[in-house]
């Protein structure tokens, strides 16, 4: 039995979804990218190297109340299966001294393009470029999405991975966030909040004051943080980071 399935957002993320929903024979993709052409962000990372992995991925690697939260995900596609799918697809990469993982030609291109390619060599993949979704909605176990110009898609299955808004000027948005509110804020689900925060620097007697920074939360003095209502406690054993006096 036939079914189809609508990806909201064409970065790595919504490629990698595809190809992994394509992997069953009877699922139709169609993947909506508000954007004219796949992977803008994607071409961003790793100072235009894109950093694919780190062979020493791990949750000690992580920092938070919750180190153990990224458990699930690096268990289920380790560092050697991501790096082994990419191969599949014709990607050669390379490992420096820290474990991070770069495509051979140093350019992320080259991941955009082995993705891409397995996207399109589908004949069940359907891709609808520079036209947003406007709205999501689920009735009846069928979600139905509305996009900027009027036309109209079904389907049984639906995946949201339409990023944040971090990276504007690669195509960050918030659509992502006001689509999930309307597709599934009627099951109780928690407010969304952002995972990075900006690092800002201003003195303050001898000591600095970082915003957002480090596990502990940031500055010499504990409050609440006014946007994001998240406790701040003295800076601990924070590592070294470089700082501008305003930036991203």
């Amino acid at each position: 039995m036939s079914r189809d399935v609508i990806i909201i957002g064409g970065g790595a993320s919504g490629m990698a979804a595809a190809l992994s929903a394509l992997e069953n024979t009877d699922n139709r993709v169609t993947l909506i990218e508000r954007q004219a052409r796949l992977g803008r962000k994607l071409l961003t990372t790793g100072n235009g190297r894109c950093n694919l992995s780190n062979r020493h991925a791990g949750p000690t690697h992580y920092h938070g109340e919750d180190t153990d939260f990224c458990r699930y995900a690096l268990e289920a596609f380790p560092a050697e299966e991501t790096l082994a799918w990419f191969a599949e697809m014709g990607l050669e990469t390379v490992t420096e001294e820290d474990g991070r993982v770069y495509p051979r030609s140093n350019m992320a291109n080259s991941v955009l393009d082995v993705l891409r390619c397995a996207l399109t060599a589908q004949r069940r993949f359907t891709l609808l470029a520079g036209d947003p979704a406007a709205g999501v909605k689920r009735k009846n176990g069928t979600f139905a999405v509305k996009l900027e110009s009027g036309a109209a898609l079904t389907a049984q299955a639906l995946i949201l991975a339409a990023g944040g808004a971090a990276g504007s000027k690669a195509g960050g948005v918030m659509d992502g966030y006001r689509l999930a509110d309307g597709a599934v804020s009627r099951a109780g689900t928690d407010q969304n909040g952002s995972h990075l925060s900006p690092v800002t620097e201003g003195r303050q007697g001898r000591g600095r004051r970082h915003a957002g920074a480090g596990r502990h939360g940031a500055g010499p003095g504990a409050g609440r943080d006014p946007v994001h209502g998240v406790r701040r406690q003295r800076a601990r054993h924070l590592p070294d980071i470089p700082l501008r006096r305003r930036g991203r």
